[in-house]
């Protein structure tokens, strides 16, 4: 597929990288359409450097159609409209279940999109999102990509 990747300030390569995999039983694959520039794509452009080294997708907060889905998800199937926000979490602890992923207690689990290579970045034709069920918001009928 084709993504937008950081290899240092002011170097952002629209390059070939490899499809992700579905995040296990709980994991969707969206297509993405279109995808937010925000602050802190801004920040990595001038090199702030979330993490060391480069390579990694850039990108979150997108809206696009689910792909593929596994086996546990029971919110989502292929060919649904979501918005993909700019953090994920785990979808099982306190945090994540009263709707505050950023703050996921499940380390490892969670993070935000595309400031590292943790969590592939939006700024691709496809992304990876873990705990579908919880990190996916459903786009109602009718709106734009724009909206």
């Amino acid at each position: 597929m084709r993504a937008l990747t950081y290899h240092g300030p002011h170097d952002i390569r629209c390059e070939s990288v490899p499809d992700p995999a579905c995040p296990g039983d709980r994991g969707a694959l969206v297509r993405v359409r279109a995808a937010g520039i925000c602050g802190s794509d801004l920040h990595i452009w001038d090199g702030h450097g979330f993490v060391r080294g480069g390579g990694y997708t850039v990108g979150h907060e997108a809206v696009g159609t689910v792909a593929e889905v596994g086996p546990a998800v029971t919110r989502f199937a292929p060919g649904d409209e979501v918005f993909v926000p700019a953090s994920a979490g785990c979808g099982r602890c306190d945090a994540c279940l009263t709707g505050l992923v950023i703050m996921c207690g499940r380390p490892g689990e969670g993070g935000v999109y595309g400031v590292g290579h943790a969590l592939g970045g939006c700024q691709a034709e496809l992304v990876a999102v873990p705990a579908a069920d919880t990190n996916l918001v459903a786009v109602p009928g009718g709106m734009g990509d724009d909206a």
